[in-house]
């Protein structure tokens, strides 16, 4: 379609030059008919005055001698383009020019002289008026040949014209006609496609369902016989003990039991609260984080304490959120530096702020460059961890340690983090180094 394009502009190109050369060549012949008339004039007026004597032909004869020179300028500009008819514009000046001087030379011999007999000026005159006529002749024909040139090319070529714009429709026709085949079969792949996604939405939306109901099921029906088992494993306890029938390897088995079950429940509790973040949260609301952090560090007074720890607040930022996910995310990174700290060395926790652009996410996804982020760090003095782990660690119950660690973490707390800084359009990432502590960054968007 562009090689055609580019042609119809060609030949549109070339049929305009055609056009102008015949109006072109239609302008020289009427330069010439006006030349021919002014020196027909100029005989008719001269042989007048010099019968007749009557000044009214020296008036008449002033147009016809004003025209003739700036027709002949015309002429040399309209045939600048063709030597040969630019020589015979030069040559037929001349003879323009002699026929002026002889008509000069003639009228000032009649006005002066006393005698009727007719002025050798006049004679001469008459042979100059009759090149000037063979020349424009000449011209003429010349011109006339050329005329039937162009005239045949204009012809031509507004066929041609004609018939590559003919193409050219039609072949727009067809490719529009062809985009709107293909438009049309996209279209309809694209609702088939989105009655697909329907199917899978509605079943993912069964899933999420059941998933919920999975969840509700294990914060309630599954904690309830969890519960019945430490109570009853208890009172058990107690009356073996009364009746001394418990010796200590029972005591202890009983005991390992029981602590099993307690960690089974918090597992349960932590699976909960994941699954409950899935689950639409409405809209979400100016929160203070000042306001949550301490909330949360109230929440784990008793591990404080218990820990000796010191925590630092700095001023926190207001964001859009949900405060109940936002006391867990901070609740689960507090309760992980509190966990995670060495036995001797008493916790020191600090929590900064600090405005930055995405430059820091730039491995996640490098779009995120023009954007702005509050980020958040919570750096602590804790045992750490290796970097290369880092990909576990918010993988839900991944632990970096064993079960039997000394340290209590059940591997969901990074999970559950990881799912509230999606749910605000947010980023984690961490950084420790064994034995040296961790620091954990959320990246919260300013314009979210």
């Amino acid at each position: 379609m562009t090689v055609l394009s580019f042609v119809s502009v060609k030949r549109l190109g070339t049929l305009i030059n055609a056009i102008d050369k015949v109006e072109q060549t239609y302008g020289i012949i009427a330069q010439l008919d006006r030349l021919e008339v002014a020196i027909k004039d100029i005989d008719r007026f001269e042989r007048g005055y010099m019968i007749t004597r009557d000044s009214n032909y020296i008036r008449l004869l002033a147009e016809p001698h004003a025209k003739l020179i700036p027709i002949t300028d015309k002429l040399k500009t309209m045939t600048n383009g063709t030597p040969e008819q630019y020589n015979n514009v030069i040559l037929l000046r001349s003879y323009v020019v002699s026929r002026l001087t002889n008509l000069k030379h003639n009228l000032n011999f009649s006005d002066t002289a006393a005698t009727e007999k007719v002025p050798v000026h006049f004679y001469e005159g008459r042979i100059s008026m009759q090149q000037c006529m063979d020349f424009i002749q000449k011209m003429k024909r010349i011109e006339q040949v050329h005329l039937a040139e162009y005239h045949k090319n204009k012809l031509l070529y507004q066929q041609l014209t004609v018939s590559n714009i003919r193409y050219l429709y039609f072949g727009f026709g067809a490719l529009a006609l062809l985009l709107l085949v293909l438009m049309i079969n996209s279209l309809r792949k694209r609702i088939r496609y989105q009655e697909e996604l329907q199917i899978k939405l509605i079943d993912l939306r069964r899933s999420h369902n059941e998933l919920e109901q999975i969840a509700f099921a294990a914060s309630h029906d599954l904690q309830e016989p969890l519960r019945k088992i430490q109570i009853f494993l208890n009172r058990l306890l107690l009356l073996w003990q009364k009746k001394d029938l418990v010796d200590a390897d029972s005591k202890t088995l009983m005991e390992r039991i029981n602590n099993a079950a307690g960690r089974m429940q918090e597992l349960i509790e932590d699976l909960a609260d994941l699954t409950s973040l899935v689950s639409e949260q409405g809209d979400p609301e100016t929160s203070d984080l000042n306001t949550i952090v301490q909330q949360t560090v109230n929440e784990l007074k008793k591990k404080v304490k218990d820990k000796n720890a010191d925590i630092r607040l700095s001023q926190l930022p207001v964001v859009q959120g949900y405060p109940a996910q936002l006391q867990l995310l901070f609740k689960a990174l507090l309760d992980n530096a509190l966990k995670f700290s060495h036995e001797d060395i008493p916790p020191l926790i600090t929590v900064t702020t600090s405005k930055v652009d995405g430059a820091e996410l730039v491995e996640i996804n490098q779009a995120l460059t023009g954007r702005t982020f509050y980020r958040i760090s919570i750096t602590d003095n804790g045992i750490g961890f290796n970097n290369k782990f880092m990909h576990k660690m918010f993988l839900l119950f991944q632990r970096l340690h064993n079960q039997q660690s000394m340290y209590e973490g059940k591997g969901a707390g990074l999970a559950i983090a990881q799912r509230v800084m999606a749910n605000h359009s947010g980023y984690i990432l961490a950084h420790g180094h064994p034995n040296a502590g961790a620091t954990f960054k959320l990246y919260f968007p300013t314009e979210h």
